[in-house]
């Protein structure tokens, strides 16, 4: 078997490629996208593989270049499941076989450029789907309100504490399950760093419900109908928790892209946003989003006489909806 490299490749060549095949797996990370994530990284490690074919004198068609102790042992391709809670080690040892191999060869400028670029896109990517509220909706003030994964996917790594101190980070909104929260909390040591708000919205009891009746599962349409009917209570415990809030706030479920996405188009509509804005934000999670499904949801909070009607719908009082729509106004 071998490898499909050119013998005329540059190690600039090699190092545009691998940059193009990390820069996509690191952003199906973000997204919670194992499969693509999964395929992006092993076409990356072809092309280190590539640059370490030229670091210890092998020809680039063959697949299995030797490891020298100097240059270690590199990472091995992903097969079969894949546990994302771990990609973001999977591709430090990545970035750390590559740049081993391409400091051989690559000019000081050009592989300080390089490795810059590469942690760039790591510290953008290390947790699913966060970004702040912002980034497609321009009403609402940057840097006071975040959506993301939740964060004890990565509350035990190094870069955790300098992640919430750089955003302002001091409240969470949690919208995942007690049985969720239980499985994956927060640690002490995080809850001493922020308060955590408890809106649980628990749609797998409401699938399985479905099921005991006539033993389906709830499609995705049915889900996003029962956010909009019978979350009225998380709705108003996180909203009313990001008008508390001091600093800055993060809303998350598990993934970061059903529960809060469909409380990220409520916010989205409270700030004015049109339908664009407000899809393009849903969209930006990936995976399996589908504007469909989110508009189910939406059609109903028109039924009911707008985002503001809704929100009283869902116990808040005009007061609060007014003082939260000042809150996240860009000025």
């Amino acid at each position: 078997m071998k490898n499909q490299y050119p013998e005329s490749w540059s190690p600039s060549e090699i190092t545009d490629r691998f940059m193009a095949c990390f820069h996509a797996c690191s952003e199906h990370h973000r997204k919670g996208d194992p499969e693509l994530y999964r395929q992006k990284y092993n076409e990356a490690i072809r092309f280190a593989n590539a640059m370490r074919c030229l670091a210890t004198g092998r020809h680039l068609d063959s697949h299995a270049p030797s490891h020298p102790p100097a240059y270690g042992r590199g990472p091995l391709p992903l097969d079969g499941p894949i546990d994302l809670h771990k990609a973001n080690g999977e591709k430090r040892r990545l970035l750390e076989f590559f740049f081993s191999s391409a400091a051989d060869f690559l000019s000081d400028p050009l592989l300080a450029e390089t490795k810059q670029e590469c942690e760039a896109i790591f510290k953008r990517d290390r947790l699913w789907n966060f970004r702040d509220f912002s980034l497609f909706n321009p009403l609402i003030k940057p840097g006071i309100l975040y959506r993301s994964a939740t964060l004890t996917l990565v509350q035990k790594e190094s870069f955790f504490n300098k992640m919430l101190l750089d955003t302002k980070i001091k409240t969470v909104v949690d919208l995942r399950s007690t049985r969720e929260a239980v499985e994956k909390c927060y640690s002490a040591d995080s809850l001493r760093l922020v308060k955590r708000i408890e809106a649980p919205i628990d749609h797998l009891a409401f699938s399985a419900g479905i099921m005991k009746i006539d033993k389906r599962e709830a499609d995705s349409k049915e889900v996003y109908r029962f956010f909009a009917l019978c979350a009225a209570v998380a709705v108003r415990t996180a909203l009313e928790g990001i008008l508390d809030a001091e600093g800055a706030c993060v809303v998350h479920c598990h993934s970061g892209k059903d529960r809060t996405g469909f409380l990220a188009a409520l916010i989205h509509l409270l700030s004015g946003a049109d339908r664009d804005m407000i899809h393009a934000d849903f969209l930006a999670s990936g995976m399996d989003t589908k504007t469909e499904n989110l508009e189910v949801a939406l059609r109903i909070l028109a039924a009911k006489g707008g985002i503001e009607n809704y929100l009283l719908f869902c116990g808040m009082d005009s007061g609060k909806i007014s003082a939260l729509k000042k809150k996240l106004a860009a000025a």
